[in-house]
């Protein structure tokens, strides 16, 4: 079976297990991962890393909804939703928030990550929800490719929010209708 034919779903963290800290610890503290999932000021934040504890997600559940990614039974990536939250550049309520990304590398590249977003987007589509905002960086080209293919629009790029190769680069904020 290949990886695009495998099965792919997503399910809601509802309570931090050891081994999903573990893995969110290592995801999030990936040199590889970071530069793409926070806005870093220089080469010294891609150096800093975060404590991952059963309580800091629980802390996180408060405000998001966290999704496991699954290629069969195997965790691979995290997508979160936060409705309506403050940092949205466009104030239209109802507007569901997303941050995706695919911890294991292997994995990476090969449709689990479009899969699992036509999936929380079907999900939010049948809650109501009208529109998805996201945020991807300028350097990030193959995210952005990926969400123009997949229907967002971009509507406003933040100048210089996050450096990454010795430059500053914009975070390009995109938009999806979902009614």
């Amino acid at each position: 079976m290949t990886e695009k034919t495998a099965e792919i779903r997503i399910e809601r963290l509802l309570e931090p297990t050891p081994e999903i800290v573990a893995l969110f610890s290592v995801w999030e503290n990936d040199p590889e991962i970071i530069p793409f999932i926070r806005p870093l000021s220089s080469e010294k934040d891609l150096l800093k890393r975060r404590e991952i504890t059963a309580e800091t997600l629980k802390r996180r559940l408060e405000s998001h909804e966290e999704y496991l990614i699954f290629l069969n039974d195997q965790v691979i990536g995290q997508l979160s939703v936060q409705i309506d939250p403050g940092h949205l550049a466009k104030k239209v309520e109802n507007t569901a928030w997303i941050g995706i990304y695919i911890g294991e590398k292997q994995h990476r590249g090969k449709g689990a990550g479009t899969r699992a977003l036509r999936h929380v987007e079907s999900i939010l589509r049948l809650r109501g929800i009208c529109r998805i905002e996201l945020g991807v960086f300028e350097f990030n080209k193959a995210a952005y490719r990926l969400y123009k293919r997949l229907g967002y629009t971009e509507f406003i790029r933040l100048d210089e929010l996050a450096w990454w190769n010795d430059s500053m680069w914009r975070d390009i904020r995109m938009e999806k209708r979902l009614d």
